[in-house]
């Protein structure tokens, strides 16, 4: 008999992962491809980035703030 761990990833979780790289190797092509695909994609991709951080309670502008400073 297996003994099958929690941490071990389910087969959903694989294909889920799978499906997603293939996704995003397809835009890399066409984004290498046409620059500016990759200019929107870019963009897209920044915007939500930005929304998580500076609007997110987790890890919000005072964060990112107090790594800037430390830098300095």
């Amino acid at each position: 008999m297996i003994n099958r761990d929690d941490r071990d990833p389910k087969p959903a979780e694989m294909v889920a992962v799978i499906i997603t790289a293939l996704f995003l190797a397809i835009v890399m092509f066409f984004a290498w491809r046409k620059p500016v695909i990759g200019f929107f994609i870019f963009g897209i991709a920044a915007i939500f980035f930005l929304r998580f951080v500076l609007f997110s309670r987790d890890f919000g502008a005072g964060h990112i703030t107090m790594f800037v400073a430390y830098w300095l």
